[in-house]
């Protein structure tokens, strides 16, 4: 019997050693890796341990997928708002 494989998302919220001093002149940058993740499940989770907040429609439905590194979550957003076609305020 065959095993469906779950969705992955992984995040790295904690930026490289090596990127640690460049946090102290701009926005902390990130590596995202989303897998075909509920779009509710994708907005709750990308902001935990971070300084934003999200509040999420419950009609908010879709999957997500996204690989991206050292990207700003403000970036993360932008992109997909655009790529998916959520409102993001």
């Amino acid at each position: 019997m065959a095993s469906l494989a779950a969705p992955c998302f992984c995040k790295v919220l904690l930026p490289n050693s090596n990127d640690a001093a460049n946090s102290l002149f701009g926005e902390t940058k990130y590596d995202i890796n989303a897998q075909k993740i509920d779009a509710a499940v994708f907005f709750s989770s990308i902001v935990k341990g971070t300084p934003y907040s999200v509040a999420v429609h419950p009609d908010v439905t879709g999957e997500i997928s996204l690989d991206l590194k050292q990207v700003v979550l403000t970036d993360v957003f932008d992109l997909v708002a655009e790529l998916y076609g959520y409102e993001i305020e």
